[in-house]
């Protein structure tokens, strides 16, 4: 039995270890910006505190590096009427060629390399007319008559879902598209809907999904069918749940380790001009679980209910959970401001719901059945093996 017991010793620490270390990624990684024609995300990257590469298309004809994020922004990829180079002498034409950093890119090869980023446990996002590529690496779109780009110039009424929900605050919000010809997916398969939105097309008015979540493999991939030259809330929110997505995934395992049902998932950061960022957390009746991880200074988080202060904590850990019980369900404002004044701090909310189990049951008890098996498999060697047997002839 002291074998037994030198097992077990060695054991129970691997059960009762969880996956969260292995799960947080350099904080100084950058994500890769593809080049883009329309949309400017480099500048809302560096406002958003977000480090980046700025890569051609081309370079993803081979693996992806592990950039953080990979961003592909509509409009990405060479274009031709920029690679012209004109020679003329006066009024006459002399000759019409392609300058010498023109490119042409594998599309096959591009599209393979994003499918094998994202299945391998990466996060790409593609905005507007860039979905070609989204749609090449995993066939997720379905459009209307088969065609994608029938949005219409005009307002969109959009209504938010989910966390987009906890996150702007908005039940309902419209936007104004200054071109026609963007891209309105009648479906997205697989797909969590953060926006939907009713618009106008060539045949008619039409609603369907605007900006989603959507898993492949052990990655994300983020779609949004609009963008702007400033940051909007939907950018941030998928910036920075993209990048910052390894706080999200240690939270989810604590709920999950807890026995509780996720209800909100959030990353943010309170930045400069910012005093305080807020967010609608929905509360169901009985306990519920506010998680927090920071992946710097100290927070304080405050919880409203209509105009009252339900509850105030000054936070001093990198991880750290706040149980709110609910007489039923409703809604509650969740504040949360740096106790120091920094303001680059990234972090992470999640609201989950249910009573927390004790923590780590799962664990000790799936190591006390792996010390029972091996206790019993020691036993019947030993039985086979290593007993003494009598041996003898039968006397007659």
């Amino acid at each position: 039995m002291r074998t037994v017991a030198v097992i077990a010793l060695m054991i129970l620490p691997l059960f009762s270890q969880t996956a969260r270390d292995a799960t947080r990624a350099n904080a100084d990684q950058p994500a890769g910006l593809v080049e883009g024609k329309f949309e400017n995300a480099g500048a809302a990257l560096r406002q958003l505190s977000i480090p980046f590469e700025r890569i051609r298309l081309k370079d993803l004809e081979r693996p992806a590096r592990t950039y953080r994020v990979l961003f592909f922004p509509c409009g990405i990829g060479p274009a031709i009427e920029d690679a012209i180079d004109v020679r003329s002498h006066g009024i006459r034409l002399n000759a019409v060629t392609l300058t010498d950093d023109h490119y042409s890119v594998n599309r096959a090869r591009v599209c393979g390399s994003i499918r094998q980023y994202v299945e391998n446990g990466g996060a790409a996002y593609f905005s507007d007319l860039s979905y070609e590529y989204a749609q090449c690496a995993f066939s997720m779109f379905s459009f209307f008559d088969g065609f994608p780009n029938v949005g219409r110039a005009g307002t969109v009424e959009l209504t938010h879902h989910g966390d987009l929900l906890a996150f702007t605050r908005l039940r309902h919000d419209t936007r104004t598209v200054l071109h026609s010809g963007w891209v309105a997916p009648e479906s997205i398969s697989g797909a969590v809907p953060l926006a939907t939105g009713e618009f106008s097309t060539p045949r008619g008015e039409r609603s369907g999904p605007v900006a989603a979540l959507i898993s492949r493999g052990k990655g994300t991939i983020a779609f949004s069918s609009h963008h702007e030259d400033r940051i909007t809330e939907l950018f941030r929110f998928l910036a920075y749940r993209l990048y910052h997505r390894d706080l999200v995934a240690s939270l989810e395992e604590r709920a999950r380790e807890n026995g509780q049902t996720v209800r909100v998932r959030i990353a943010d950061r309170v930045l400069a001009g910012e005093a305080v960022r807020a967010y609608l957390v929905p509360l169901q009746s009985g306990m519920n679980t506010l998680y927090v991880s920071c992946a710097g200074d100290e927070l304080s988080l405050d919880v409203f209910s209509s105009d009252s202060l339900l509850a105030a904590y000054s936070l001093d850990q990198r991880e750290f959970l706040v149980d709110i019980p609910s007489d039923g369900d409703r809604t509650v404002r969740v504040h949360l401001y740096p106790s120091r004044g920094v303001r680059a701090t990234p972090y992470a909310l999640l609201a989950a719901s249910g009573r927390r189990a004790r923590p780590h049951v799962r664990y000790a008890l799936y190591g006390a059945a792996a010390v029972a098996c091996l206790a019993i498999l020691i036993l019947a060697i030993k039985t086979l093996f290593f007993t003494k047997r009598f041996r003898g002839r039968v006397r007659r």
